[in-house]
């Protein structure tokens, strides 16, 4: 809302890169402590990549109607990857993040 209000969407290129981080972060975090994974296997990472990975793919499909159909903006395909992979470098922080702090909790030195 206040980038849009204030117009950074437009004049800060990197604007965008941000909120797609911070949202894949979130989405992540968010799956973490809504399932709780127990353990840090491999499918429960894919898990949460996973479920950061079809949101974003479910916004893109969302913002391609927007653009294409209601501000007829022309499709970006390197605007959509980009995107994505912004999401998903914020949901592997997520993890990284997540479980970090779950090894810091079981007695770590916090080093």
């Amino acid at each position: 809302m206040l980038g849009q209000s204030l117009h950074w969407d437009y004049s800060t290129w990197w604007f965008d890169m941000v909120m797609h981080f911070l949202g894949g972060f979130w989405e992540g975090l968010f799956f973490i402590w809504f399932f709780s994974p127990r353990d840090s296997s491999p499918r429960s990472l894919l898990k949460v990549f996973l479920f950061v990975l079809v949101v974003g793919v479910i916004w893109e499909f969302f913002q391609i109607y927007v653009n294409n159909y209601i501000a007829k903006y022309p499709f970006d395909t390197m605007d959509t990857i980009s995107d994505v992979c912004f999401d998903l470098a914020g949901g592997a922080f997520a993890v990284f993040y997540f479980f970090k702090k779950r090894i810091m909790g079981k007695g770590g030195s916090g080093i």
